[in-house]
């Protein structure tokens, strides 16, 4: 099944090392922190988000847009429908998850 597949990544990698998920063409793209990215790009499984999502629901991560899920441990920042990661990265939230995600992330803070 597809949350299978979802656990089989989450248990290769570290939850730390996720910095995000991202949903594309019907897979969930796993991207890592910089120094654990394999040269393949990054690992992926067949699933939805919201699969990912039930699979992630008791930690950090949160959903800021319909095709992205964040690890809150490496969120700097959250406002104007904008997450800035340590990475240095910036992801743009979506109104129908954005505020939720905001008030749960200050609220684990």
């Amino acid at each position: 099944s597809s949350s299978s597949a979802a656990s089989d990544v989450y248990k290769r990698q570290e939850e730390r090392d996720i910095i995000y998920l991202e949903s594309k063409n019907h897979c969930v793209l796993v991207h890592l922190d910089g120094i654990r990215q394999t040269p393949e790009g990054s690992p992926s499984f067949y699933a939805t988000l919201d699969e990912a999502e039930h699979e992630f629901a008791s930690s950090a991560f949160l959903r800021i847009h319909k095709s992205y899920l964040i690890n809150g441990d490496h969120i700097l920042q959250m406002s104007n429908y904008k997450v800035l990661l340590d990475t240095g990265m910036t992801l743009k939230g979506s109104r129908k998850y954005f505020s939720k995600a905001k008030l749960e992330f200050y609220r684990g803070r």
